[in-house]
Parts: structure tokens; sequence; C-alpha cells
């Protein structure tokens, strides 16, 4: 049978498609089964990964009736030329366009590692939050918490060297429990 879209990649069992630099050194490879791994909804523009019913810009699914654990949807590497130093991570950034039509970064975690020497690596995983700079017109965003690999948890502090330290006032509502 002939194309029935515009550009019709037909194959017997797995349909690929392939954009490439002229010398093939940069390509993307887009490659499929029949019931669809990558699917773009031409109405929005949402892209599933696993599904054909993408409800959100980015739907990601994973359909494994056997597999009952918790199980990595999405991966961020973060790779340097470089020797890479403490700091060295991933975020998710969050941003909102403000009333001015300006898009603001408003929030990020962060993973990163804190010490980078191979077989003794240690990591954190740190929560920003923006506060409005009025001779910038910008947001800054600043580290509000981190929790690091040995498990203790900063508020105000990048460095807590307890369970949970918190650098400012804390208020405790109810309870009749120590403290």
């Amino acid at each position: 049978t002939g194309p029935d879209r515009k550009l019709d990649v037909l194959d017997a069992s797995y349909p690929q498609m392939r954009l490439s630099q002229a010398d093939n050194t940069v390509y993307t490879d887009f490659q499929t089964t029949s019931s669809g791994h990558l699917y773009i909804n031409p109405s929005g523009g949402n892209v599933g990964i696993g599904t054909t019913s993408p409800i959100t810009k980015l739907h990601a699914n994973v359909s494994n009736m056997f597999n009952t654990s918790i199980t990595d949807l999405l991966t961020l590497d973060k790779y340097t030329n470089n020797t890479p130093g403490a700091g060295i991570g991933s975020s998710l950034l969050f941003r909102a366009q403000d009333n001015n039509s300006q898009i603001e970064n408003i929030s990020r975690i962060s993973g990163l590692l804190t010490t980078t020497t191979n077989g003794s690596e240690a990591s954190a995983l740190t929560f920003y939050t923006g506060v409005g700079n009025s001779s910038t017109g910008n947001i800054d965003l600043i580290e509000r918490i981190r929790i690091t690999g040995a498990g203790n948890v900063g508020i105000g502090t990048s460095a807590p060297n307890a369970t949970l330290e918190v650098n400012g006032s804390v208020y405790f509502l109810g309870g009749n429990g120590d403290v």
C-alpha cells in the first residue's frame, strides 16, 4: 500500500527513522513497535513515552504488571570534559511567567556530588526557592533545604551536622511530644 501521511516509514517489523548529519556522526533515531513507544500528539503537542494518550507536555508510562517495585522514569546525567569537582550534578528547574511577561526561574531541585573521588563519592539533594531582587528585576534562587548523603537534613544551612539542623526560628503547633 502507499503512504497515508506526508512522511510514512513502512517496515514489516520495527519502523525506524533517522535524522542525521551528512557525515553520520550526529543523529537522532526514532524506532518503535506497533504499540507506539514515542508519540507526539498533533493537537496540543503533548509527548508520550510508552503511551499514545499523553495528558501533559511530557507523559511517561511504564506498564509492567510483574514489577511491583519503584521504577526510574527519568534519568538526568551530567558529564563534563574537565575533571569534575564538588558541586557537579543535575537539576530540575521550574519557571513561570510574571506579570511583566518575563519567564522567571522560580524554584529548583538539584542532585549533586559533594565529593567526587571515585569509590568514596558523597551526594546531596537540594531544594531552592526564589526571592525577587528589586535591583535586577529577576528572582534569585536560594538553597533552602539540603539532604546530605548521610541523611542529615538542613533547613537554612547547606552543611547540617545532625539528623535535623535548622538555622532560623522554629514554630511547633500542638503535640505533646518531646523536642
